[in-house]
């Protein structure tokens, strides 16, 4: 598993070489993914979303999709990257086609809608048109009523959409995933070649070898003052092994910088060393 994971760094690292405008494209989308976990809970525990709420869903989904398009381009077999198509929730928020990263409730989604909004805007052009005070009171009166009747209609809209996206919970929480999966693998390889990581081998022998090994964050603490980092060589084959020297000649800072690349090594990163 853990080799299989390096393997897949090594993919990526490869892949942006060639494709550096696709993964550009793939990173500056995951910019515009927003946290829609709220609204999931909501939507699972049939909730009625308001306008924002479906927005999100709306964003969430065409962002998702749009990552996908870019994924599929870049024709890499990762197997934990499985994108689910969210195409439905996409038409079922966009009934008019219109291809828009926005939201409300369409006149399409009801008749009754459509014929109730006609009546208010109405009885609105006669408001502005009309000069008798009276009048203007009982038209403003009449659209309230207008305004009730909508705002009932609206809601039983956004019921039926709400209900309806139920059914794509699991898709949803599947490409939240995948999206996290694949921001962090690409992130592993942007780390790798910022500080110039290798991908380390695998070895049976219960052996720990490094070359150069280097603590990146004490690099830069060091260059900000002037002065140099002494890379670090290490070879460990032994159940046992003792290192010594006089007080504050680096050791703790050798095994720190020891562990740490183990423990990039064991999460499946890139290592520090050459």
């Amino acid at each position: 598993m853990l080799g299989k994971e390096l393997d897949y760094i090594e993919l990526i690292k490869l892949s942006i070489l060639e494709n550096k405008f696709i993964f550009d494209e793939i990173q500056y989308t995951f910019c515009k993914i927003k946290d829609i976990k709220n609204t999931l809970k909501r939507i699972q525990n049939k909730g009625i979303l308001d306008e924002i709420e479906l927005f999100e869903i709306k964003n969430f989904a065409i962002q998702n999709n749009e990552i996908f398009k870019n994924y599929k381009r870049l024709n890499l077999n990762i197997d934990y990257i499985k994108f689910r198509d969210l195409d439905k929730i996409i038409t079922l928020l966009d009934p008019d086609n219109l291809k828009l990263p926005t939201f409300q409730i369409y006149d399409s989604y009801s008749n009754e809608l459509k014929k109730i909004r006609t009546i208010k805007s109405t009885i609105e052009n006669e408001i502005f048109k009309e000069s008798n005070e009276k009048k203007i009171q009982q038209l403003k009166a009449e659209r309230l009523e207008i305004v009730v009747k909508e705002e009932k209609e609206s809601l039983q809209i956004r019921k039926n959409i709400s209900d309806e996206l139920f059914n794509y919970i699991d898709d949803i929480n599947q490409d939240i995933k995948v999206i996290g999966k694949l921001d962090f693998l690409i992130a592993k390889v942007n780390l790798a070649q910022k500080y110039g990581g290798i991908k380390p081998h695998i070895n049976t022998k219960n052996q720990i070898y490094f070359k150069d090994v280097i603590n990146p964050s004490m690099v830069e603490l060091l260059l900000k003052e002037n002065k140099t980092y002494m890379p670090i060589s290490m070879d460990i084959n032994k159940k046992i092994t003792l290192i010594s020297g006089a007080n504050m000649g680096g050791k703790s800072v050798s095994m720190k910088n020891i562990e740490l690349n183990l423990y990039l090594f064991q999460c499946g990163f890139y290592v520090f060393a050459k």
